[in-house]
């Protein structure tokens, strides 16, 4: 069984260990044997390095970075880098947008999950609108690309499919949805027919709620996003990222980047002011910034969100609802990173920060 980008499903793995992989890919499909060798590798290195587990689970372990190779191994190359996670029983891939510095494998009882969340813009999802003053397309936005969506025969995917053909007599008629269609091309009759066909674009997406994942954001000019978002009634609309732009004038690859841009900018300013709040709440109680002290706290439903120092290692591991102290220097034994999957799981939130946030020593923030 595989599981793609999905940070929830790998939390609650439990029947470990778990193989955490991370690669700085060779781009493009030209590359993919390259690609999986760079696997294969980190794979053999992480078996040779962990002799104490025993034979089955790696042979389990090597069958699900087999089933990886064939289900998608070919399509690797499409992001800087990706984080695999391999477990007896399933694989994990998320894509990253940014290029790590440095190839890592990592075994321990569970996913290493602290490089994964440093790239917090991969967790971006949802539905993109595009919309012209004639006609829309949808299509989902996941782990940083964009992927058509195929509409019902019943979409009004341009004017004339929703309103019908324009009038050319005086007879009364009405199109597929009920709205009548122009007589002439007024600057007025054009602007009944624009909202007509906005309003028939929103009942088709309330009543196909099935196709709007998450989010809806919407590309298009301003005077036709702020036309539809007077008329909508759906709750899923995003009005915090948005590209006011004609979905005609931008490639793929432009709507992705200024999607994933625009994202970052909000993660930047959600970090600031948690930041600010977190050294209030330093000054008044250093121990939220201490590892060890922190976890009680986090039991306690008194710190929800972590601020964790990406270049930090905290030698211990949580087992079985306790803190158990391990050997320094072994990256597999971060207690950072059992603290942050901890906070995941429990739906608190993460965030894994440039070093140049904390004071030298300084580990973690809890608010």
């Amino acid at each position: 069984m595989s599981m793609h980008n999905n940070l929830k499903e790998l939390l609650t793995i439990k029947e470990g260990p778990v193989v955490s992989i991370f690669i700085k890919t060779y781009p493009g499909i030209n590359f993919a044997a390259k690609n999986q060798l760079k696997l294969k590798t980190s794979l053999k290195t992480a078996k040779e390095e962990h002799a104490d587990i025993d034979k089955k689970a790696w042979g389990a372990i090597e069958g699900q970075l087999t089933n990886f190779m064939n289900d998608i191994a070919d399509r690797i190359g499409q992001f800087p880098s990706i984080a695999l996670y391999l477990t007896p029983n399933n694989y994990f891939k998320f894509n990253l947008n940014h290029a790590i510095e440095l190839d890592q494998v990592i075994v321990g009882p569970e996913a290493y999950t602290l490089p994964l969340l440093a790239q917090q813009a991969t967790k971006l999802s949802g539905t993109i609108l595009s919309l012209n003053r004639d006609s829309f397309e949808l299509h989902q936005f996941k782990e940083g690309i964009l992927l058509k969506q195929e509409l019902p025969k019943d979409a009004p995917i341009d004017m004339v499919s929703a309103l019908g053909p324009e009038r050319t007599d005086t007879t009364t008629t009405h199109g597929p949805t009920g709205a009548l269609h122009g007589l002439n091309t007024k600057d007025e009759e054009k602007a009944i027919d624009n909202k007509n066909y906005y309003l028939a674009i929103e009942q088709f997406l309330m009543a196909h709620t099935d196709l709007i994942y998450k989010r809806l954001f919407i590309i298009g000019l301003p005077k036709n996003q702020s036309l539809f978002r007077d008329l909508t009634k759906l709750k899923t609309v995003n009005s915090e990222i948005t590209i006011k732009k004609s979905p005609s004038a931008l490639t793929t690859a432009e709507i992705e980047k200024e999607l994933l841009d625009q994202n970052q900018v909000l993660i930047d300013q959600t970090v600031e002011k948690l930041l600010d709040r977190a050294r209030s709440l330093d000054e008044v109680n250093p121990s939220e910034t201490n590892p060890a002290d922190l976890f009680a706290l986090l039991t306690q439903h008194r710190v929800k969100t972590l601020l964790i120092n990406e270049e930090s290692m905290f030698p211990g591991l949580i087992v079985d609802g306790q803190i158990v102290d391990t050997e320094p220097g072994k990256t597999t034994n971060n207690l950072l990173n059992d603290l942050a999957n901890f906070t995941l799981r429990n739906g608190g939130d993460v965030y894994v920060i440039s070093a140049t946030h904390f004071n030298s020593g300084q580990f973690v923030y809890g608010v």
